[in-house]
């Protein structure tokens, strides 16, 4: 795989993710199975001592989320499970991506009629093709710089402050920091069945997540709890950062000697949990979009008639 520029496509992503870990799952060496899948150059750079991690990151072609939990997966020896979770976390992202985009063709459809419509009175009046243009095209143009200036924004905001606005917002907060959870659980738990002990498997685990407030909880419970002897679980509920099903199950782990368990059945809970708001959230963001439209276009139809009852009573 060449040097890119760029994140490689979502779904080649998953291809790319899925293939791999069936192929190391069957036992198949992971420079053969890149070979097969025309990856000779990450092939190339493992034999010569690199990574899997590292020979993935030269590419520039993955996100540093996904490498992390990677390098993660490496050190346990569970890389065909992670691979196989991350397939299946893409191709989720894939079928919410869709399903926004088909829901908002039809509020981008009645948006675009009503910019061409709504102007037509002050063409039949005016007469003028530019003043009409104006209204309608301009508008047009203006929505869609708007857009842009806004995903720009958003991309250009440091991970405290996308973390601040985020976590507020209905369905999105709640998927945002899950993901996080998620991270959470299952690196933990591939960490501590690799035999790592739980304070510096919290450290290595700290870095996956998106929300760098989860970051300093994690590291300040694996600080209490190595220089405190108390159970992670408590410094991780002193934090007021985690919901009490996680630090519940996790306590119960801890006390019971399966936290692998216990850290399996809730890496389960948010991965499922993600996914159904993932799935609602693919429902109602076109819902808001076909609101503001509708609002959009009543507005527009009051103000028309709001001019021709000013005109009518001009005459």
């Amino acid at each position: 795989m060449p040097q890119t520029a760029g994140l490689m496509r979502l779904r080649d992503r998953a291809v790319f993710y899925r293939s791999l870990s069936q192929l190391l799952g069957a036992g198949v060496p992971v420079t053969r199975a890149l070979a097969t899948h025309d990856h000779p150059s990450l092939a190339g750079l493992i034999e010569r001592g690199a990574t899997f991690t590292e020979a993935l990151e030269s590419t520039g072609s993955f996100p540093t989320a996904d490498l992390r939990l990677l390098a993660i997966a490496e050190k346990s020896g569970r890389l065909d499970f992670t691979l196989a979770e991350l397939a299946d976390f893409t191709e989720q992202l894939i079928a919410m991506r869709r399903t926004i985009l088909s829901g908002l063709a039809f509020p981008a459809l009645i948006l675009t009629v009503a910019a061409f419509v709504v102007p037509l009175p002050k063409l039949f009046i005016d007469g003028t093709l530019t003043g009409y243009l104006v209204s309608s095209v301009g508008f047009l143009a203006t929505v869609l710089l708007l857009l842009v200036l806004l995903l720009l924004l958003i991309r250009s905001l440091s991970p405290a402050t996308r973390d601040h606005l985020l976590r507020p917002l209905p369905i999105i907060g709640r998927t945002w920091r899950e993901l996080d959870y998620w991270r959470i659980a299952s690196s933990m738990e591939m960490l501590t069945a690799a035999g790592l002990g739980v304070v510096e498997a919290l450290r290595e685990t700290a870095p996956l997540c998106r929300s760098p407030r989860l970051t300093r909880a994690l590291a300040s419970a694996a600080a209490a709890a190595e220089t405190r002897g108390e159970p992670v679980s408590a410094n991780l509920g002193a934090t007021g950062e985690f919901p009490a099903e996680l630090v519940a199950l996790w306590a119960t782990g801890e006390q019971s000697g399966k936290l692998d368990e216990m850290l399996n059945r809730l890496a389960e809970q948010f991965a499922a949990s993600c996914q159904h708001r993932m799935q609602e959230l693919a429902r109602w963001l076109p819902r808001l979009a076909y609101a503001a439209v509708s609002l959009y276009v009543i507005f527009q139809i009051l103000r028309l008639a709001a001019n021709y009852v000013s005109l009518l009573n001009g005459i």
